[in-house]
Formats: C-alpha cells, sequence, structure tokens
C-alpha cells in the first residue's frame, strides 16, 4: 500500500494509547487491591448471583468452606479470583450438607455425621437440593441436574459442566459491569498521567505527522503489537496485554531522554506495586508500569517535562526553540517541524487552549483501555497491509 501518512500517524496514535492504556490499568490494579476493591466486587457478585430468599444465600456459605475461605490472605480480604471448579465444588458441598441434620451429644458437641449411610456425593447433592423450598434457584439447579444424568442417576461430573459454564458466563458478564465501574477512575488516572507525563494528544500527533522516521518506527511497533495480540486471540485479554508487551520490550530499542526523570518514575512506580500489589508474586511475568514506562521511552515520543517543552517553555524568552532548531537544521526537510516547535512555544492564548485540550484528549482516550485500542489497532494494520484492491477485483 502507497505511503498513507495520515493513517500511519492514526496507527501511532492508537498504538501509543494502547500502551498508556496498559500503565492506567496497572495503576488502577494498584489502586484496586490497596482498598480490596477486586475481592469484595467478586464476593458481591457471587452473593448475588446464589442469593435464594426462600432458602439460604448460599453466596455467604460458600465464602465460609474451607476452598474459598482458604484463599484469603487475611480476615478482613476476599480472594480476587475464585476458579469455576472451585466454585462449583464449594456449591456442591454447601447443598449436600443440607441432606443431614447434626446431632448433638449430653455435652452439647456435635456428633460427627455418618456421611456414608447417605451415599454418594451425587445422592448426598440431590437430597439437599430436594430439602430446598421451592424457588427459581431450586428449579436453576434442578434444570442442571436434568441435563446431567446418566438415566435416573446423576452425573455429577457433567453437573460440574453445567455449573461450570452457567460460572463463566456469569463472570464474562460481570467483567463488562467491573471494568464500567472503573472507568470514572480510569478517566482520572488518565488525566493525572497525561498531566505527570506531559501528554499532549495534539502535539503528538502532529509530531509524528511531520517526522517520517519517527511514524516508520512507530508503525513497525504497532504491527509488531497487532501481530502479537492476534496470535494470542485464544488467551485470556489480560494475558494477552502482557505478551504484546513483552514482544514489543523485546525489540532493539535505545532509551531516550533524561535518565534522572526516568529513572525517578521507574522508581515511583516500583515502590506503588511494591506496596499495593498483593499477588504480584503469583504473576512473575506481570506487566509492571516500570516495564512500560520504559518502553515508551524507548519510542522518543515528544512528551515529558523539559525546558524545551510546552508549558515550561513558555516561561523562556526565546520566542523559538532552539534546540530543536539545532536538532533539526542539518534536515531542511525538517525545517518546518523546526518551526513548528517555535510557534508552539510561545504562550498565546491559542496555544494553551490547544494544549489543555491535547490533555483531554489523551485523558479519555486511556479511559478506553488497552484492549479496546488493540482491537482497533489490528483493524488499522489490516488496513494498512490490504492496500487498495484494483477496481476490477470487486464483483458487480
Amino acid at each position: 500500500m502507497p505511503d498513507n501518512l495520515y493513517l500511519d500517524t492514526i496507527i501511532s496514535l492508537v498504538v501509543i494509547y494502547a500502551l498508556l492504556g496498559i500503565l492506567a490499568s496497572v495503576l488502577l490494579e494498584a489502586y484496586n487491591n490497596l482498598i480490596k476493591k477486586r475481592g469484595t466486587f467478586l464476593q458481591q457478585v457471587i452473593v448475588r448471583l446464589l442469593d435464594d430468599p426462600l432458602n439460604y444465600s448460599f453466596g455467604y456459605l460458600i465464602y465460609q468452606h474451607p476452598i474459598i475461605n482458604k484463599m484469603r490472605k487475611d480476615g478482613s480480604s476476599y480472594p480476587y479470583y475464585i476458579s469455576a471448579d472451585s466454585f462449583c465444588n464449594a456449591l456442591i458441598d454447601v447443598i449436600g450438607d443440607l441432606a443431614y441434620k447434626l446431632k448433638y451429644d449430653e455435652e452439647n458437641k456435635a456428633i460427627p455425621p455418618d456421611k456414608e449411610s447417605l451415599g454418594t456425593m451425587a445422592e448426598r447433592f440431590e437430597r439437599g437440593v430436594n430439602t430446598l423450598n421451592e424457588s427459581e434457584f431450586k428449579n436453576l439447579i434442578q434444570n442442571f441436574m436434568d441435563r446431567s444424568r446418566n438415566g435416573e442417576a446423576l452425573d455429577i461430573e457433567k453437573f460440574k459442566v453445567e455449573i461450570s459454564k452457567w460460572y463463566n458466563d456469569y463472570m464474562d458478564r460481570i467483567t463488562g459491569e467491573y471494568q464500567s465501574g472503573n472507568r470514572p477512575k480510569l478517566v482520572v488516572i488518565g488525566f493525572a498521567m497525561a498531566i505527570i507525563l506531559n501528554v499532549d494528544s495534539i502535539h503528538v500527533g502532529n509530531v509524528i505527522l511531520k517526522d517520517q522516521d519517527l511514524r516508520n518506527s512507530l508503525v513497525a511497533s504497532a504491527e509488531k503489537a497487532a501481530d502479537s495480540w492476534e496470535e494470542n486471540k485464544l488467551l485470556d485479554e489480560t494475558i494477552r496485554v502482557e505478551k504484546v508487551v513483552n514482544a514489543l520490550s523485546a525489540a532493539d530499542t535505545s532509551r531516550s531522554g533524561d535518565s534522572a526523570r526516568i529513572d525517578f518514575y521507574n522508581k515511583a512506580f516500583a515502590i506503588i506495586e511494591k506496596a499495593v500489589i498483593q499477588d504480584s508474586a503469583d504473576r512473575p511475568d506481570k506487566v509492571t508500569a516500570s516495564k512500560v514506562y520504559n518502553l515508551v521511552q524507548s519510542w522518543k515520543l515528544p512528551i515529558g517535562w523539559s525546558p524545551h517543552e510546552v508549558p515550561v517553555s513558555w516561561f523562556y524568552e526565546n520566542e523559538e526553540d532552539l534546540a530543536t532548531i539545532e536538532k533539526y537544521i542539518d534536515e531542511p526537510k525538517m525545517l518546518g517541524m523546526a518551526h513548528y516547535f517555535g510557534q508552539r512555544n510561545q504562550l498565546t492564548l491559542f496555544n494553551v487552549i490547544r494544549y489543555f485540550l491535547g490533555l483531554i484528549i489523551t485523558a479519555v482516550a486511556i479511559s478506553f483501555g488497552a484492549p479496546f485500542w488493540f482491537k482497533a489497532l489490528t483493524t488499522l494494520v489490516s488496513m494498512r497491509r490490504a492496500g487498495v484492491k484494483p477496481a476490477g477485483s470487486l464483483k458487480k
């Protein structure tokens, strides 16, 4: 496909938003882990899923089951993740325990029940279900049981498959609810990132549009990211994001910018992660904020704070950014870039409005999250690779 500098510029911006979206997600998860939001949210939705007003709140009961209870890191937290298998086993045990009543001796101590007299786990579970009052939840469980029978007998393994599908489908829907609840937080984090990292989308887009070398480098990274995203399409989105970052980090790139500033951000992110990301040991390959920031720096983007970057440059006496002109003076094609920097670094109402509008665009873009931008990226890269089909190839 012939070079389309506008399409390439859009692709470059999308891959930048995707990477900044990853950084925002890492920081959001750090905050949510600090306030134990994920575990509390999971507990609330499971209680809601298993609530049976005419019988029991099975959600609360399975959280007392040893399988689930042992997942808690302390008495004031809930597990961040419960697998379908753990959910099924806990639910089956809780309902199966309804098949018998505890008896007490003369000293009011519970007598261990003789579960063997109640038959197999499947038989015990079915008896437990039969003790329940008629309700929507009981009817739902009985429908799963009817689809899991071999003749008259309940096949407990088939039943687990039915319950697992139901649970996983529900968790997929709830993921959207969880992400919607996080959207306002992502907007706030995105705006904070736009200010702290000084990411003006309008300025970044203009520089990419004018700088062919930067544009080509970003498009190459975008294609690598899109390929990695597609190669791992059968994996969970979180794992796919990790694969993309690892693929981009493996590229032979060199960091740019003020090394002191880079080290400061890396140390700050490391402190945040060590302090609040409690489950990092469970995922040694987990995407870290410092890794993503290093990758952003390696792309040599026009972001960050510097005497030659807006808004700091507005308070210098020079009307033009001499450092930028000196950088590009040997390349006549880049004189337009130098002129652009010189105009942008003047303190005018138009430049101020444009700068803050660029920050707002960055904040809103980041709030959409990395998966959204990676999906858009694969579409745009496919368009770029497809090119324009000959007119004769279209069927009438």
